[in-house]
């Protein structure tokens, strides 16, 4: 009888102990997104933009060297032609400039998409002003189907003079 109740006390322990771990990584999955945003944000990892319409601040009209502009699509597997016709420009601290991204889903059924943008160096990613930006919502194209995506964006007078290079990256996911 004694052994018994030694069997079902050690059962009990064990299951405690496996319901303690489920409530455990339940905790750590739900706390994972702040935690990461925290870390890339102490080691500035990740130079993450806003991920909705932004506003121009009126300028301090100092004069402010040119800032060389890259863009870069990382198509991510997805079987779709993604990019710009212009992939470099020289851009003006303050002015609004306005770049077609050109898109085609090559696939044989309609896919939605989402890009995520990221700038380099991340430091920069503070004056990078996006009024419209086809990375602001999911993008869907029907098989076959093309389409022209616009950005409107304009780079912070307030850029440091010491960066004369930014690159703004987009990586497409499929949702």
């Amino acid at each position: 009888m004694e052994q018994t109740t030694t069997i079902e006390k050690r059962k009990s322990r064990v299951l405690a102990w496996l319901l303690l771990g489920v409530v455990f990584m339940f905790a750590f999955a739900f706390a994972l997104v702040p935690l990461y945003d925290t870390l890339c944000q102490a080691l500035g990892i990740n130079g993450k933009i806003a991920d909705g319409p932004q506003q121009m601040q009126s300028s301090s009209g100092v004069a402010v060297n040119p800032v060389n502009l890259q863009m870069v699509v990382t198509n991510n597997g997805i079987d779709w032609t993604f990019f710009t016709k212009q992939p470099s420009m020289s851009v003006e601290p303050g002015k609004e400039y306005h770049i077609d991204f050109h898109a085609t889903n090559h696939g044989d059924q309609s896919q939605t998409i989402q890009a995520i943008a990221n700038v380099t160096p991340t430091e920069l990613a503070q004056y990078v002003i996006k009024m419209e930006c086809f990375c602001f919502t999911e993008q869907t194209l029907g098989a076959g189907e093309s389409a022209v995506l616009p950005l409107v964006l304009s780079i912070s007078p307030d850029i440091p003079e010491a960066y004369s290079t930014l690159t703004l990256s987009y990586t497409l996911y499929e949702r």
